[in-house]
C-alpha cells in the first residue's frame, strides 16, 4: 500500500515574502521559488495594474526557511516587475534558472518578452 499524504499548514521563518496574488511559483529541487506578483490591488481591480513586484523568494522545503534572492545576473537581465506571467525552471548552458515570459506590467501594458534569469 502506498503512503498517504498528510495535508497540514506549516510555519515558515526567514525573509518571508509579503502577501501577493497573481504570482508564479515553481519547484526547483528542494526549493519552492516565487517571483513577482501583485502586492496591492489597483483601485479598479482587474481593470488596472496594482503594485507589482519584481522580487524573487525561495523556500527551502526541508528547513522551511525563506530567503530573498539577490539579483546575481548582468544588469538589465532580471525580469521587470510583473504579474500574470508564465514561469518555469529551465537550464541554459548547464545552469538552472527561471524562464519568465510575458505578463502584465505596472503600467498595465501586456509584456511579450522572455527572460532567462539565474541566481
Amino acid at each position: 500500500m502506498s503512503p498517504v499524504a498528510e495535508n497540514k499548514w506549516v510555519k515558515t521563518t526567514g525573509d518571508v515574502p509579503p502577501a501577493r496574488s497573481v504570482f508564479p511559483a515553481v519547484r526547483s529541487g528542494k526549493e519552492i521559488v516565487v517571483y513577482g506578483g501583485e502586492e496591492e490591488p489597483h483601485e479598479l481591480m482587474h481593470m488596472g495594474a496594482g503594485k507589482l513586484s519584481g522580487e524573487v523568494y525561495r523556500l527551502d522545503t526541508e528547513t522551511l526557511v525563506w530567503e530573498k534572492v539577490v539579483d546575481g545576473t548582468e544588469e538589465g537581465k532580471k525580469p521587470s516587475p510583473r504579474g500574470w506571467c508564465a514561469f518555469a525552471v529551465a537550464v541554459k548552458d548547464g545552469e538552472e534558472g527561471l524562464l519568465v515570459h510575458g505578463g502584465n506590467s505596472p503600467t498595465n501594458e501586456r509584456l511579450d518578452d522572455m527572460v532567462f534569469w539565474r541566481f
